[in-house]
């Protein structure tokens, strides 16, 4: 799995964790993506009005006959939050961890530029750098997971299809709206997952969004950050397990 916006480069984006439930489909940390070529340079893309998470989403529902659990971390909780936006009527809840809204609107725009310089010119530091801009992530923190890498390098083919699809989602995250409260059209049982630790601006998108979603509760775990699913996996397993119960009942 791809680094996800708000892991620094060269880390890998940790796993979703699963609890036991039916009904469960998630949408995990998705930057890199898309396949079309960049260099095809498309019109730019945009979260569509119905997301393509969706079609996932239908096939657990027919599978399953019950509505679904939808689970979303980092870019994928973007992707999540589009989907019950749109079409909530095979959902039963919506889980959602740290989506980098704060990476929406124009701002993009320009990161978006010269990321796709940099990968015309195949400059791995320069993609990194921008990658490592759009994520917000704090230096100290890029830093220690580059010394922790050391000489260790992703495969060759893991590493260019991260590259090939970071511009697509630099597209529909700079296309994409900066409107919070537009998130008040999902009704659905919401709950708002967060470290406690992780870096500004994520803490103050969470605080915005949190009144802006009607049925939304929220978590915040001390001492954890963006990368709870790897350090404490069983905190995030054990918090859906409770809320899907509790939706349930």
């Amino acid at each position: 799995m791809p680094p996800s916006p708000g892991a620094p480069t060269g880390a890998r984006a940790p796993p979703e964790p699963q609890p036991p439930t039916p009904t469960t489909t998630s949408c995990g940390c998705r930057p890199g993506a898309a396949t079309a070529p960049a260099t095809s340079r498309p019109d730019p893309r945009r979260f569509p009005t119905r997301s393509p998470t969706y079609a996932v989403v239908e096939a657990a529902r027919e599978s399953s006959g019950r509505p679904v659990h939808l689970v979303g971390a980092s870019y994928g909780a973007i992707l999540a939050l589009h989907t019950a936006a749109a079409d909530p009527r095979d959902l039963r809840s919506l889980a959602i961890f740290e989506p980098p809204l704060f990476a929406a609107g124009p701002q993009t725009v320009p990161l978006l530029d010269r990321y796709r310089a940099a990968l015309e010119r195949d400059d791995a530091p320069a993609m990194a750098a921008v990658r490592n801009e759009v994520t917000r992530v704090p230096a100290e923190i890029v830093a220690a997971f580059a010394a922790a890498a050391g000489d260790r390098r992703p495969a060759p083919a893991e590493a260019r299809r991260v590259a090939v699809g970071w511009p697509h989602d630099l597209e529909a995250l700079a296309a994409d709206s900066t409107d919070l409260t537009r998130w008040s059209a999902i009704t659905v049982p919401t709950l708002l997952m967060q470290g406690a630790d992780t870096w500004e601006p994520m803490p103050s998108t969470l605080d915005a969004l949190a009144p802006a979603m009607p049925r939304a509760r929220r978590i915040s775990w001390p001492g954890q950050s963006h990368f709870v699913t790897s350090t404490a996996p069983e905190l995030v397993a054990d918090a859906l397990r409770r809320f899907f119960a509790e939706v349930a009942g």
